[in-house]
């Protein structure tokens, strides 16, 4: 901001002083102060105001279409998800339509979220498809607070819709996994043996490229890319590469698809039919139909690909395999795992209540022994 501070000599030689600035909209104005000193440390007081009111003034026009365009450009330049970025392109046409060229610092408000919330559930909605869209909005809205153009985060305090989360889930025992992949088909027994077997995400098994992926000198698969929406993308999960160690079995079937492999369009390790990439989705109507075959009904709306990630994973934890190499063999933390893949099972619930019975029995039979020994 500019200013200065200026002498006034009157007629009778008094000297007087006043400060002059420019406001953020180009006024000039000006105001008399007492002595030199005073003019300026308010000068100092009038710039630091006008700097405030500068940056508010400098994004008071900032429109909201605009700004969600921008930031998700900058998401995509720094290297997001394919896959996540075409889910916010896909959401961004929720509150294109809620707020459009809105101003965003006057009309995105803790107020105005909340009436886009009860408008998305009125509209029909579900509570998770409204909680994915604030995800994108809290985003936004986080790097408009960054940039100075919001003071604060509204999505922060509004009330979001509770999502009712199903605790039904299928897990299978290794003995109903082999039932169920004797009944699959033979040309995809191979890709959902291995699914089985090694816990991967389906994205991740279809894209899984025969001459990059497998480390045969030290039985690893590199888990470095993912098949989505018909194209292979690099970085999965986290953009982290990780290792998944294979046995004797998986081995077999790996190298019996080195032909395959080299017939494929994209030299994935499976592939679909006409040598194009393997579609998750069916693998995942293959599976079910297997298990329909094999007499094991899973839960209704059911992913049937992740009942064989959660059923590994649940298996080599109730095995005794520690949290840390089953969460390293997964692609996430420690916490995640143990929150999202750890299974209560009856079985184990009834050996809990046994040994809660047993040891009061115990304490009682000491007591009853003990007092036998003191009447004696």
């Amino acid at each position: 901001m500019r200013g200065c501070v200026v002498k006034t000599v009157l007629k009778d030689g008094t000297e007087r002083y006043g400060i002059k600035w420019v406001t953020p909209s180009g006024r000039q104005c000006w105001k008399t102060v007492g002595t030199k000193r005073q003019a300026q440390k308010a000068l100092v007081d009038v710039l630091g105001e006008m700097h405030k009111l500068g940056s508010a003034y400098q994004y008071s026009n900032t429109r909201f279409d605009a700004y969600l365009s921008r930031y998700l450009q900058v998401c995509e330049e720094a290297g997001m998800k394919p896959s996540t970025i075409a889910t916010y392109r896909s959401t961004s046409r929720r509150l294109l339509a809620f707020y459009g060229n809105a101003k965003v610092r006057e009309q995105v408000t803790v107020q105005s979220v909340q009436a886009f919330i009860s408008d998305r559930l009125a509209a029909g909605d579900t509570p998770k498809t409204v909680n994915k869209t604030l995800w994108l909005l809290s985003g936004m809205c986080e790097s408009a607070v960054n940039e100075g153009v919001l003071t604060l985060n509204p999505v922060r305090r509004v009330k979001k819709p509770r999502v009712l989360r199903s605790t039904e889930r299928a897990i299978l025992t290794p003995q109903q996994t082999a039932e169920v992949l004797r009944w699959v088909t033979t040309e995809y027994r191979p890709a959902l043996t291995v699914l089985a077997m090694l816990a991967l995400r389906p994205s991740e098994l279809c894209g899984l490229v025969y001459d990059t992926d497998i480390s045969f000198k030290s039985s690893e698969l590199i888990i470095q890319r993912v098949c989505w929406r018909g194209s292979l993308h690099l970085f999965p999960k986290q953009n982290k590469i990780r290792r998944v160690a294979f046995g004797s079995t998986v081995r077999t079937i790996l190298e019996g698809q080195r032909v395959g492999a080299s017939n494929s369009r994209h030299g994935t390790i499976f592939s679909g039919r006409g040598g194009g990439l393997l579609d998750a989705k069916v693998l995942n109507i293959e599976f079910k139909a297997a298990c329909k075959r094999a007499g094991i009904a899973l839960p209704e709306g059911a992913d049937g690909l992740y009942t064989l990630r959660h059923s590994a994973l649940s298996s080599w934890l109730e095995a005794g395999i520690d949290p840390a190499t089953v969460a390293s063999i997964a692609g996430h933390s420690v916490r995640t795992l143990l929150a999202v893949y750890t299974h209560p099972h009856k079985a184990n619930a009834q050996k809990a209540a046994k040994v809660m019975e047993e040891a009061m029995m115990s304490a009682h039979r000491r007591e009853d022994g003990s007092e036998v020994a003191q009447s004696a």
